[in-house]
């Protein structure tokens, strides 16, 4: 086919039965294409109409043909169909202007229900006889076709084939069975899985890593449902009540290369006079939050279809239906797209006045828009839907609505609503109309963004994945990163660590919800692959824990993470790792040389810090040459690939080091934070190579009680990955049994800032301000112990002048006599969020569980305490500490010991009187040997 000009004009009057290719000019200079096969179209006169150019396909489909329309390995349009007038079957592709055709000899006959696709550039056929109802797979070998007998009583449902990874995969259902079953494989070597789903309308996708993600329709019960393939092999089932109140019909789902899921699906059935109407877009992001998007809020329900640009960006297309007496018609297609800005173009075409269906749509990143309108007869249209063009070669009135939504700076993440109602002109075609409001759906109009300075058309405007409705609702800022309350999604992971000899890793998982939950936990080796499992239930309030470091694929020497999902809401579960490393000599006295925790947690996107320490803080003489190892833990908590930079700054900020970072999904890698030296203080950046990236930063120090030789130690903790901020940060402090307490105050920014550092007594009274200047990237530490005087506790806080400004965290150091170093623990200074606060306790072990609750606002707050033993049995505690007053910029502390007694555990909950008004943790003590901060979190 000749190149088209784009003066060129045409004007017609006629009917035709015919197979046509149109191809555009576009204002980029190059041609998108939708195809469309379709039956009998009136030409109307086209004044304005961009110029078409018929070519048939050679030879032509049979008129009850199915056609499969796909790409091919070169990247061209491919189809295969039932010629005229023998009725053999025929693959062809487009090479340049002509249509490369030949017969498809299979045995058996290729005949029924069938779908093509093209792996490793060769093409594959599924296809089902009618007679015996066989499943067969047709490879082409050469010029011949080699066909293998997959399954047998196969439902006369067409196929599903494609790339599952390095491997192929067949979807398709029995005819004795409702379920649908899967085969993974490769010739000869197949897998067959059963998929949780009966529903007929469905739509399949391969995530990277080859597992495979189903989104099904029900029409009966009305439920849109995500089926997905786990790290295990099992499929989890779940329904998608918050993407949809009544309908998803036509459902399509489509993987990016990083494993994120989009979607799109209607509301509203066949018929026009459907009450539900809307073409929507989901995405879920790499946290597990689904965001959604209102394309238009009048499309009643069409076919749609999904694909993904090149940049990972959705384009959708539908038919759009327009009422005409009683009865629907489709009278044209429907594409939106996600441009790089954020902002969804809507574009209609309107067809002429013959009624057409549409079977389904298929596409390709390489020709950017290709969909199939099937009916009775035959025909291929090429038409760039970027111009004002329709199918017919009339004018349409269809224009582009710019409604905004937010996405990242390629255009693949859409977070928002973004939707354009139409009206119809003299011709019939709709004419999008922007719509005002809330462009990117995070729960503020344009006008309140404007006034809050959030970004409207941006859904979380600082980048913490928390919207930026959410956050004003929370109390949080949603202009600071380091400002966020984010609800534990149902997966949490943490890391499990296979190296030291001796150490138990022991994953406490706790129901805070008010129903039973069901908790698969799976073990991931250092590569990110999940290597073992384990199911168990939790009643509302109980805590279970997985011991493993009793799992048989925990590998000795090795590390990794270990996930757990439920099947309750997201936050109904909480928990932590705590590891605990017995002694390294036999018979000694010390029931444990350490133990910390790490708290569960979702991760955190962007930039994150987290400070390192190699200074020998035991005063003894004889330890100063003991090893002190700063590991910093970095894990990909993302279901693709994923990449970084780690720098280390010295205490002024100055670059001390740069490491590029490249891990799998899932994947983890420890890295060195004492390579620089003894006797260092600094702190350690962690930027993702994509903002939108979540990954779980720590820094874990071991301080040996020898030079490194052997792995026996004085003590251990773990600090979090933080992200700066500029909100008043508060934390607990105390000088008690001789503890020595540390502010470590780090700049966040690359621009000199000061902050402003306070501390109080236990009873609120102003015992230390100070302003205090820190150079970009820079860190200081401040000794506390003046202040506070010998055997004291209180609060200490700090706030820096800039958005985004400071990370902090309160050391406390417990020692012999001697000097020597016992214990130590870390707690983060954080602000004030939430109104019902709730952690754990545990006695087990010979531990006390003790309650710190902190007060950084000027006025005096009562909060009310409640504890609840494992097996649901409330806890009586004595009037003072049920109903506590805790002193403006003062603390409060409760011991739980005498109230719960020993080898228990259970939730605590504090409720203060105001919102956001209290922060806390809850401290596992073990004197001499550890203490562990767990935090009280909403």
């Amino acid at each position: 086919m000749p190149s088209i000009p784009c003066s060129r004009r045409f004007a017609a009057a006629n009917v035709y039965v015919y197979s046509a290719v149109v191809q555009m000019c576009t204002s980029r200079g190059r041609a998108l294409y939708l195809a469309l096969l379709w039956l009998t179209v009136v030409l109307g006169r086209a004044e304005n109409a961009e110029a078409l150019e018929p070519l048939e396909l050679q030879p032509p489909p049979a008129v009850a043909s199915e056609i499969a329309f796909t790409i091919d390995g070169n990247g061209d349009p491919s189809a295969l169909y039932h010629s005229a007038p023998d009725g053999a079957a025929v693959l062809t592709s487009l090479r340049g202007t002509l249509w490369d055709s030949a017969v498809v000899a299979t045995t058996p006959p290729l005949e029924g229900l069938f779908d093509l696709h093209y792996h490793t550039h060769e093409p594959y056929i599924a296809y089902i006889t009618q007679g015996s109802g066989t499943l067969y797979l047709a490879r082409r070998v050469g010029t011949a076709w080699l066909s293998e007998a997959l399954a047998t009583n196969i439902a006369q449902e067409r196929p599903r084939l494609y790339s599952c990874g390095t491997a192929l995969c067949v979807s398709y259902r029995s005819s004795s069975g409702a379920a649908l079953k899967l085969l993974r494989g490769r010739t000869g070597e197949w897998q067959l899985e059963t998929i949780p789903s009966t529903t007929v309308e469905y739509d399949v996708t391969a995530k990277p890593d080859g597992r495979s993600a189903l989104l099904s329709f029900d029409r009966d019960t009305h439920e849109l449902r995500l089926i997905e393939q786990l790290d295990t092999g099992d499929w989890n089932s779940t329904v998608l009540q918050g993407l949809t109140a009544t309908d998803g019909t036509f459902p399509r789902i489509k993987s990016d290369a990083q494993g994120v899921l989009h979607l799109a699906f209607s509301r509203g059935t066949s018929s026009v006079t459907a009450q539900t109407a809307g073409l929507y877009y989901a995405r879920r992001t790499s946290a597990g939050e689904w965001l959604q998007a209102l394309i238009s809020s009048d499309f009643v329900g069409g076919e749609t279809a999904l694909s993904l640009d090149e940049a990972g960006s959705p384009i959708i297309a539908a038919r759009y239906k327009r009422p005409q007496g009683n009865y629907g018609r489709m009278d044209g297609i429907a594409i939106a797209r996600l441009a790089p800005s954020g902002v969804w173009h809507w574009n209609a075409y309107a067809a002429a006045t013959a009624t057409f269906s549409l079977e389904r749509l298929l596409w390709s990143d390489t020709w950017g828009v290709v969909g199939l309108i099937r009916t009775a007869a035959s025909g291929i249209v090429l038409l760039d839907h970027e111009n004002n063009v329709d199918s017919g070669g009339s004018s349409s009135s269809s224009g582009s609505s710019s409604s905004s939504s937010s996405g990242s700076s390629s255009g693949s993440s859409s977070s928002s609503s973004s939707s354009s109602s139409s009206s119809s002109s003299s011709s019939g075609a709709p004419v999008p109309v922007p719509r005002l409001g809330d462009s990117d759906d995070d729960g503020l109009s344009d006008d309140e963004e404007l006034l809050a300075g959030t970004d409207p058309y941006r859904w979380d405007s600082d980048g913490d994945g928390v919207s930026d409705g959410q956050e004003i609702t929370d109390g949080s800022s949603p202009l600071d990163a380091g400002s966020a309350m984010p609800l534990l999604p149902t997966t949490v992971c943490t890391e499990w660590n296979g190296y030291l000899g001796g150490l138990w890793n022991i994953y406490e998982h706790v129901n805070m919800g008010d129903a039973p939950l069901a908790v698969r936990t799976v073990l991931h080796d250092i590569d990110g692959r999940a290597v073992e499992s384990f199911a168990f239930r939790l009643k509302p309030g109980a805590q279970f824990d997985v011991l493993v470091h009793g799992f048989r694929r925990r590998q000795a020497d090795s590390y990794g993470k270990v996930c757990s999902t439920h099947s309750g809401r997201p936050g109904d579960l909480d928990g932590r790792m705590v590891y605990y490393k017995e002694p390294a000599q036999q018979g000694a006295s010390d029931a444990f040389e350490f133990a910390f925790a790490l708290p569960m947690t979702s991760g955190k996107r962007g930039p994150q810090f987290v400070s390192y320490n190699t200074y020998q803080p035991s005063l003894r003489p004889a330890d100063a040459g003991y090893l002190v190892a700063n590991w910093i833990q970095l894990t990909n908590l993302e279901a693709a690939e994923a990449a970084g930079e780690l720098i280390f700054h010295d205490m002024d900020g100055a670059v001390l080091g740069r490491q590029r970072v490249r891990l799998g999904p899932g994947a983890r890698a420890d890295f060195s934070g004492h390579q620089f030296g003894a006797n260092r203080v600094g702190t350690v950046l962690w930027k993702p190579q994509l903002a939108e990236q979540t990954f779980q930063l720590r820094n874990v120090r071991y301080f040996y009680d020898n030079a490194g030789t052997t792995n026996s130690f004085q003590a251990a903790f773990q600090l979090e990955g933080l992200q700066g901020s500029s909100r008043l940060l508060a934390a607990p402090t105390t000088t008690r049994g001789g503890e020595m307490s540390v502010l470590e105050l780090t700049n966040t920014l690359p621009r000199s800032i000061s902050a402003t550092v306070v501390c109080y007594s236990d009873d609120g009274a102003t015992l230390k301000r100070e302003q205090i200047t820190l150079p970009p990237r820079g860190s200081r530490h401040l000794i506390l112990n003046a202040a506070l005087g010998a055997n004291a506790s209180g609060i200490v806080t700090a706030q820096a002048g800039q958005r985004g400004g400071i990370t902090a965290v309160v050391m406390q150091y417990g020692r012999e006599s001697s000097g020597a170093l016992q214990y130590l623990y870390g707690v983060p200074l954080v602000e004030s969020l939430g109104t019902v606060l709730r952690s754990s306790y545990n006695t087990f072990l010979g531990q006390d569980s003790e309650v710190v609750l902190v007060n950084p606002s000027g006025r005096s707050l009562p909060a009310a305490l409640s504890v609840v033993r494992s097996d649901g049995a409330s806890v009586p505690l004595d009037s003072a500490s049920e109903s506590i007053v805790v002193p403006a910029n003062g603390s409060r502390r409760v011991s739980l010991r005498d109230a719960v007694g020993e080898d228990d555990y259970g939730v605590i909950s504090v409720q203060p009187e105001a919102a956001n008004s209290l922060s806390g943790f809850v401290l596992r003590l073990n004197s001499p040997h550890y203490v562990i901060p767990t935090p009280l979190r909403q």
